[in-house]
């Protein structure tokens, strides 16, 4: 787990140009790992917006709650996590 974390958080390093997309992509990344400390932080801490997708070309703009809802088994914690944080379901 700490390894996870550690390779979302070094992910920051970079010029603050693409730092939010930086951290949209830290959150789908957490998502699909169904790591929801990993989650919380990059929410909570690098203020990552759960109602904004991450804008990458090979994937499209995935929001991280439908991504939340795809996993197979879908991680019902971090589904509810971002519901309270205020994710919607119709963007």
């Amino acid at each position: 787990m700490k390894k996870t974390i550690l390779l979302l958080f070094s992910a920051f390093t970079i010029s603050m140009g693409t730092y939010a997309q930086d951290v949209q992509q830290a959150l789908i990344e957490a998502v699909q790992a169904k790591n929801l400390d990993a989650v919380k932080k990059v929410v909570e801490e690098l203020k990552a917006d759960v109602n904004k997708p991450w804008d990458n070309k090979a994937v499209g703009k995935p929001y991280a709650i439908h991504m939340a809802c795809k996993t197979i088994p879908a991680s019902l914690d971090i589904v509810n996590y971002l519901l309270e944080k205020g994710a919607k379901l119709d963007v």
